[in-house]
């Protein structure tokens, strides 16, 4: 579960940030593959909730399922 309260558009789309993110669920279905692949984030801003839209195939395709909750 991500919470992305009180970020912003400059920080969620750093490269660094993304890099993380990536790195995070490579690592939790490598050594936790029986929890599976999900991510649930909340309370996304309205343009958090556009951006995974685009990302979301992009996941589906490495077992990575995205879940979004808006404020």
């Amino acid at each position: 579960v991500i919470d992305m309260k009180n970020l912003s558009l400059k920080q969620v789309t750093s490269f660094k940030c993304i890099q993380m993110a990536m790195k995070i669920t490579q690592m939790t279905s490598s050594y936790f593959p029986s929890i599976g692949s999900k991510c649930i984030i909340i309370n996304c801003p309205a343009f958090i909730v556009f951006l995974v839209k685009i990302v979301k195939p992009i996941m589906e395709r490495a077992n990575v399922s995205l879940e979004c909750y808006d404020d």
